[in-house]
């Protein structure tokens, strides 16, 4: 059975190889394997318990810097500063239904950063 799709070479025939020296002959060299280093060396997966205790310190962390209204940007860096992730912290916003507004008015940028506080209890 014949090919569908052969190759056509520069001198009009057609071929069931690449022509030699064109792109399509030259193959690509191959993938380095990955190397375990680092963090990635000894990993382990947390237990449950372990993510739910991380994630409960994040969301009381984040409620108690929170009592009065803050910048977004002070509120990442004191978490880094916690050993709190930025995923972990926008979890616990989420979890906690904690609103960004936009401070001032026209513009973006620092004229108009982002503030976070806790919604108002009726």
């Amino acid at each position: 059975m014949a090919k569908m799709f052969g190759y056509r070479w520069a001198d009009g025939n057609w071929y069931d190889a690449p022509e030699p020296g064109t792109r399509q002959a030259i193959q690509p060299e191959p993938k380095r394997e990955w190397v375990r280093r680092g963090f990635f060396k000894d990993f382990k997966r947390m237990s449950r318990h372990d993510v739910a205790l991380k994630a409960s310190n994040a969301r009381m962390w984040l409620e108690y810097i929170l009592r009065q209204p803050m910048l977004a940007r002070e509120v990442l860096q004191l978490a880094k500063l916690e050993g709190i992730s930025q995923r972990g912290l926008r979890r616990a916003k989420r979890h906690l239904r904690i609103k960004s507004i936009r401070a001032g008015g026209k513009g973006t940028g620092r004229r108009n950063p982002w503030i976070w506080q806790t919604p108002v209890s009726n």
